[in-house]
């Protein structure tokens, strides 16, 4: 009893600490946030004279936000423009990659064909080589293939590998056939029984690997800048224009572009924290 009781205390000590640290990680995370809010509130010459100032002594410019959507560009590409380059590369990269990985992912773990085995191992050594190593490589080839700068380049993104595809190969292993089974008898067919059976026990899983993605290409600025320089996105915009704010005193220009630009993937996480943080279960048959 008494080593339970010093175990419970240790216990107790440790949680304690553990949450102070965390407290104070977020916190200085939400002191970085109104850091670059109240950059964002000021005026660029304020801001060139004195980067250290907190509060603007002549006043909150407000201002600073319109005048970023009407007049921060980069390339000939509007603040709106980038916008608009952002939200359809974005749904559209979303899209086509997860359904490709969720079809690989279903084909391997339902059906057993000749060479599966041998092609599944080609996809997990495919995935153990870093990416940088492949990068030249694969530009080579899309440039000879002409889906560099055009939205073309859509089709390569169609790959069924990758932490999604081994998550979601996961899920249909561990699923009970037994649902399928008793769809076949009534005579249900193979495209019936994925979409009205299977998808629906795996929807959690996939809502919540396509809002993961979503936050994750949205804020890419290294694959639209590589492939896409003609499209510029508001990660890449606001990257480009960082260099050119610091010789225009537009750095809180620059911050006001940052701000509305992680306004929908801050809803996102505030709207759907639920699905992206609760356990998600595999469902199946139970008991």
């Amino acid at each position: 009893m008494l080593k339970r009781h010093k175990l419970k205390e240790y216990h107790s000590i440790f949680f304690h600490l553990a949450s102070v640290v965390l407290w104070l990680w977020a916190l200085s995370l939400l002191a970085v946030i109104f850091w670059a809010i109240m950059i964002s509130l000021t005026d660029g010459r304020d801001y060139a004279l004195n980067p250290r100032l907190l509060f603007p002594e002549n006043g909150f410019k407000f201002s600073n936000y319109a005048y970023a959507v009407t007049n921060l560009s980069v390339g000939g590409t509007s603040y709106m423009g980038m916008l608009f380059n952002t939200v359809w590369f974005t749904i559209s990269f979303c899209v086509v990659r997860l359904i490709v990985t969720l079809f690989a992912a279903y084909t391997f773990a339902f059906y057993h064909f000749k060479g599966r085995k041998y092609l599944y191992g080609f996809l997990i050594l495919q995935m153990m080589l870093p990416v940088y190593g492949q990068t030249s490589a694969n530009y080579t080839m899309l440039l000879n293939m002409g889906f560099i700068d055009t939205p073309l380049f859509l089709i390569s993104c169609a790959a069924g590998h990758g932490m999604n595809f081994l998550m979601l190969h996961s899920f249909f292993s561990n699923l009970s056939h037994s649902y399928a089974e008793a769809a076949r008898i009534d005579g249900a067919g193979e495209w019936r029984i994925f979409f009205q059976i299977n998808m629906p026990l795996s929807k959690t899983l996939i809502v919540a690997m396509f809002l993961m993605m979503f936050v994750g290409v949205w804020n890419d600025y290294q694959t639209i800048l590589l492939y896409l320089p003609s499209y510029p996105t508001l990660a890449t915009g606001l990257f480009r224009y960082k260099t050119l704010a610091a010789y225009t005193l537009d750095t809180p220009i620059y911050f006001a572009g940052i701000i509305m630009a992680s306004l929908p993937v801050a809803l996102i996480f505030i709207i759907f924290n639920k699905t992206l943080m609760e356990n998600l279960t595999l469902g199946g048959l139970k008991g």
